[in-house]
């Protein structure tokens, strides 16, 4: 990451500084003219930016984009803000240490948060509609169980190898998989009664295969 200048200003010298800025990046982003609480700092130079708006952000910004409107980057190239030339649009982005995205909101009232595990599995989200969902996943990263704001829940279950073996949720739905030696899915039913039947050749191609509403392929 390339090093961000770290000179506080004294409070008196931010509006002259800030308005260096706006001249920087044109003088057409309302919400860009209004961050006047925050330090700015001396220069007009791309890394000045990058400071002013890793405070503005609260996180590191990497790369700035100025073209039809402007966009500032973290070091993974991920979008922190994005503003389009006349402000009518904006919207907002935060990371956690490991990358992952934990919110997002914009000016027209949508928001989004995520909440990860350990492992960087998604365990929670929410929205600005009331939605939400939560998942437990197994020591594999699978996920096991899954539920939603309507009531609705999912769970999976899978063998050593990782194969989803089994599902079933709220509604009364099921389904069942096996394998062969190899991980191929050689049969599955749910609780529709609909069922299919497969048999591979050994390099891993699809020879045989038969459903229950009647279709049968057959290249043994």
């Amino acid at each position: 990451m390339k090093k961000i200048i770290r000179k506080i200003l004294k409070e008196d010298q931010r509006e002259m500084y800030l308005n260096k800025i706006i001249r920087f990046i044109g003088d057409d982003f309302p919400l860009i003219k209004n961050m006047k609480s925050f330090d700015f700092f001396d220069g007009l130079s791309e890394e000045d930016l990058k400071y002013v708006f890793s405070k503005i952000l609260g996180a590191d910004v990497e790369r700035v984009l100025i073209d039809g409107g402007v966009t500032f980057y973290n070091d993974e190239d991920d979008v922190l803000y994005r503003e389009n030339y006349n402000g009518e649009f904006w919207e907002k982005y935060e990371y956690d240490e490991d990358g992952n995205v934990t919110y997002f909101d914009n000016n027209r009232g949508f928001w989004e948060k995520w909440v990860y595990d350990e492992n960087g599995n998604e365990i929670y989200s929410e929205d600005w509609d009331g939605r939400w969902e939560k998942n437990k996943y197994n020591e594999n990263g699978k996920v096991i169980y899954r539920e939603y704001e309507s009531g609705l829940w999912m769970k999976w279950e899978y063998d050593e190898y990782g194969n989803m073996i089994y599902f079933h949720n709220s509604r009364g739905f099921w389904g069942r998989r096996e394998y062969d030696e190899n991980g191929n899915e050689i049969y599955s039913v749910d609780s529709h009664g609909y069922w299919e039947i497969k048999e591979y050749a050994p390099n891993g191609n699809l020879i045989y295969y038969e459903d229950s509403n009647g279709s049968i392929e057959d290249n043994r």
